[in-house]
């Protein structure tokens, strides 16, 4: 797999912007899937979550094979495009139907709780209440997020 840009600095303003390669998409990632090795604040976690991810009674052996593959019914869905004249550019948001199967969906609801248990620092607990800066919870609840993207590709 491979992700392809485009480079739009040309010399001229009526050049078409060139495609550009910029590596693997696992390029962040592979390293530590082939060493077994994922170092977080200094302690090496790899085989830690291993070890829990296999030991969970959530998954079998047979689901970890089925994790390799891909659902063949994706497909795309809403595309939502906002703010065409921003100085930005385009910000696009692709909406992928059936990206994930249910036991990818189990997988990373077992590595999420994984990661409570063993990485702590990587959850956090935000009452909605204080991040509006109130000092009473009328009761708006609030988000725990357990942040997942840097793991998910090992």
């Amino acid at each position: 797999c491979t992700v392809r840009s485009t480079s739009t600095s040309t010399s001229t303003s009526n050049r078409k912007p060139r495609p550009s390669y910029i590596g693997p998409r696992d390029r962040f990632w592979r390293h530590h899937a082939v060493h077994q090795t994922l170092i977080i604040d200094g302690v090496e976690h790899y085989q830690t979550l291993h070890t829990c991810l296999h030991t969970s009674p959530n998954l079998t052996p047979d689901d970890f094979h089925s994790l390799s593959l891909i659902p063949s019914n994706r497909t795309i869905g809403r595309t939502i495009l906002e703010n065409p004249d921003s100085k930005f550019g385009n910000v696009v948001l692709v909406e992928i139907v059936n990206a994930m199967t249910p036991i990818h969906v189990l997988a990373v609801q077992t590595l999420a709780s994984c990661i409570r248990t063993h990485i702590p620092s990587l959850h956090e607990t935000r009452p909605m209440y204080l991040e509006l800066g109130y000092d009473i919870d009328p009761g708006l609840g609030g988000n725990s997020p357990t942040h997942l993207a840097p793991l998910i590709g090992i």
